[in-house]
């Protein structure tokens, strides 16, 4: 895991250290909003409503290299930072009847669990210009919260994440676009958290 960690930093540095010199190449800047379906361990028995996360926020830059071709369209390269809603759910304590004590136990515990990704990103349009694949590498930081009883626990730790997607974007005119996406973003913690998103967004060319 440290290895990976350690690959995903060095992209995300010569992704951010490239900037400047792509600086005059066509640039994309844009924005996306949706939903997210988690699998976890932790989640093993849970209800369809607790795996469901909203809302996914995600804010993009993308370079074109329209010298860097994969098929009949140029490659674009960027980075994302963004705001995930895993998954929240809540399960009742369990009682117990002890002799001269009487119930103890019992209550409600609230668990939420949310990450915030920063990764460096590659987009490809092969096939026809509306439709692309897109792959992400880097990090990301997972916040969890827990409430039991009126005693409430947080914590976060940083992980690496991997991002596999494809969509169709709907062309606006030359400089503006609706993409409309679907992907897998896999976090590798303890519980190696797996969330398939629904996005819909704007981009603009600027």
């Amino acid at each position: 895991m440290n290895e990976m960690k350690k690959t995903a930093f060095a992209l995300l540095a010569a992704a951010f250290l490239a900037t400047p010199a792509m600086a005059v190449m066509p640039i994309t800047a844009g924005a996306e909003l949706g939903f997210g379906i988690s699998f976890n361990d932790a989640l093993d028995g849970a209800g369809f409503g607790d795996r469901v996360g909203f809302p996914i926020i995600n804010l993009r830059g993308m370079f074109l290299l329209e010298n860097v071709q994969v098929g009949a369209n140029p490659l674009a390269v960027g980075g994302m930072i963004g705001y995930d809603r895993l998954y929240s759910f809540e399960y009742d304590l369990p009682t117990y009847n002890i002799p001269g004590m009487g119930v103890v136990g019992g209550g409600t515990v609230e668990t939420s669990v949310s990450s915030f990704p920063l990764l460096a990103l590659v987009q490809a349009r092969p096939i026809a210009q509306p439709l692309y694949v897109e792959a992400g590498l880097g990090f990301a930081i997972v916040s969890w919260s827990s409430e039991a009883n009126g005693v409430e626990n947080s914590d976060s730790e940083l992980d690496f994440g991997l991002l596999l997607g494809a969509g169709y974007a709907i062309g606006l005119n030359e400089q503006m676009e609706i993409p409309v996406g679907a992907r897998m973003m896999m976090i590798f913690n303890d519980g190696s958290s797996k969330q398939i998103q629904i996005t819909a967004g704007f981009n603009y060319k600027l």
